[in-house]
C-alpha cells in the first residue's frame, strides 16, 4: 500500500489518512518500530506499524486532508476536485456520505476542525475558509498572495494558522468576517510543498514555530 498523501486526523483510537487514489483510510495503530527517524527541522520522529481498519472510495481523484469531527462519528474529507464531503461513519464501520460542497475555487489542499459546527479548508486559491454546519455555508476568514497548502487551529483561542506558497504563515482569529492576520515571513522555498505548521500552546497561547521543505524550523 501507498503512503497516505493527505493530511491525518486521529480520533476514536483510529488514524485517517487520504491517498492519491482518492480513498480515505482508517487505521489502528499498533506499536512504535524500533528504528526512528529526523523529522521535520531534525526533530525526532517515532514510526509506528499500522493495520488497516477500513478504506472506502471518498473522492474522484486526490485526497489532500480528511478529518474527524469532535464528539461524534462525523468527518470531513478534501481532494483535487472542488469538493468539500461529510462523512458519516457508523460503529459497525459502514461510512456513508451526508453532504458535499463545492466552493467554486479548486483544488483543496487542507482542512483543520474548530468544534463540532466549524472547520476551516484552504486550496488553490488564497483564501481561507470558514465553514459551518450542518447547513455548509462558508465565508472568507482571510487570504495570502498565493496558494495555501497548511491549517492548523487552536480551538480554545479561535485561532487558526495558514502556510502557503508565498512563503508566509499567518495567523487568523475567528470572529466577525475576514481579518488582518499576524504574519511571518522567512523561509527560502517560493514553492514550500510539504510546509507544517505547528503550534505550542499555554495558558497564554506561548510560542509558534513553523517548518517547510527548505528543512528550517522558526
Amino acid at each position: 500500500m501507498r503512503m497516505p498523501f493527505g493530511r491525518q486526523s486521529a480520533r476514536h483510537g483510529l488514524l485517517l489518512a487520504g491517498f492519491l487514489s482518492g480513498f480515505v483510510g482508517a487505521f489502528e495503530a499498533g506499536h512504535p518500530l524500533p528504528e526512528a527517524r529526523r523529522g521535520l527541522g531534525a526533530v525526532p520522529s517515532v514510526r509506528w506499524s499500522l493495520r488497516v481498519v477500513q478504506a472506502w472510495p471518498a473522492h474522484p481523484s486526490w485526497v489532500y486532508g480528511v478529518a474527524w469531527l469532535p464528539g461524534s462519528r462525523r468527518l470531513v474529507s478534501v481532494g483535487a476536485d472542488d469538493t468539500v464531503r461529510l462523512w458519516q461513519r457508523t460503529p459497525n464501520r459502514t461510512v456513508s456520505l451526508i453532504a458535499q460542497w463545492n466552493p467554486g475555487m479548486g483544488s483543496m489542499f487542507a482542512v483543520a476542525v474548530l468544534d463540532a459546527e466549524r472547520f476551516v479548508t484552504a486550496g488553490r486559491e488564497d483564501r481561507v475558509l470558514l465553514w459551518r454546519l450542518p447547513a455548509g455555508e462558508w465565508t472568507v476568514l482571510g487570504r495570502h498572495e498565493s496558494d495555501v497548502e497548511a491549517l492548523v487551529v487552536i480551538p480554545e483561542a479561535g485561532l487558526v494558522f495558514s502556510g502557503g506558497r508565498d512563503r508566509i504563515v499567518a495567523a487568523w482569529t475567528v470572529g466577525g468576517g475576514e481579518t488582518s492576520p499576524e504574519r511571518w515571513e522567512g523561509h527560502s522555498f517560493v514553492l514550500p510543498k510539504f510546509v507544517e505548521v505547528c503550534s505550542k500552546m499555554s495558558s497564554d497561547i506561548g510560542a509558534v514555530t513553523h517548518g517547510e521543505s527548505d528543512g528550517v524550523t522558526k
